[in-house]
């Protein structure tokens, strides 16, 4: 008698925790269900935004096309940020207001035309030097953007001596006439020139700029 109810009881008590664990499995596996479930739709958010990111850069390219534009154009990271897009010229196309101010317009159009907010999109336009160049070349190419830059802000006398002194280093000479040059504009020189090495994403610790005036007829 007794081991026909202590049978009973462990069947009952195997019943109890085969109840137990189905019931815990079924919780736990529903909370995974949902962890995956929300990662999945984390994952297609992010998809979507990036794709429609990719879209806008498309159209914006396609339009930039169409003023026969050599150009490679990026688009920053998105993070919670503002998106950043850099439309980069090769050296020889000069880079001016009248320029930055049309990619402005036509990108600006696009941007309003495919729902996104101006406001959170900045649009840098910029030349860009060949990967492919030495540092010298480069160097060089460097104080050629700087002399056009000058022209742009009307100092029409000066010389440009762009100096690799290493791989890394390299050191500027601006030269304009005496008369021309006193502490105020040595200072819109330097500023102009540190400006165009920023631009064109060289480290600026690299860089000595050195702005000095000359005689009439002195060989520079």
């Amino acid at each position: 008698m007794r081991k026909k109810i202590f049978i009973k009881m462990f069947v009952f008590l195997v019943c109890v925790s085969v109840v137990v664990l189905s019931a815990v499995f079924v919780k736990q596996s529903h909370s995974f269900a949902n962890e995956i479930k929300k990662v999945q739709t984390e994952t297609l958010n992010i998809s979507k935004e990036e794709l429609e990111l990719s879209k806008l850069m498309d159209n914006i390219g396609k339009e930039l096309k169409k003023e026969n534009l050599q150009f490679t154009l990026q688009h920053g990271e998105l993070n919670n940020k503002p998106v950043e897009f850099t439309v980069k010229f090769p050296v020889e196309q000069k880079v001016d207001k009248a320029l930055k101010d049309k990619i402005q317009s036509i990108a600006s159009s696009v941007i309003k035309k495919n729902k996104f907010n101006p406001e959170q999109i900045k649009i840098n336009v910029i030349n860009v030097l060949s990967e492919t160049q030495d540092f010298k070349s480069q160097i060089d190419d460097l104080g050629g953007q700087i002399g056009l830059k000058l022209i742009e802000n009307n100092y029409k006398a000066f010389a440009i001596e762009p100096n690799a002194l290493s791989e890394k280093e390299a050191k500027i000479h601006i030269k304009l006439p005496v008369e021309n040059l006193d502490e105020s504009t040595k200072l819109k020189i330097q500023k102009i020139a540190t400006e165009v090495i920023q631009e064109h994403n060289f480290d600026l610790s690299k860089f000595t700029i050195n702005v000095q005036g000359y005689l009439e007829g002195q060989t520079y």
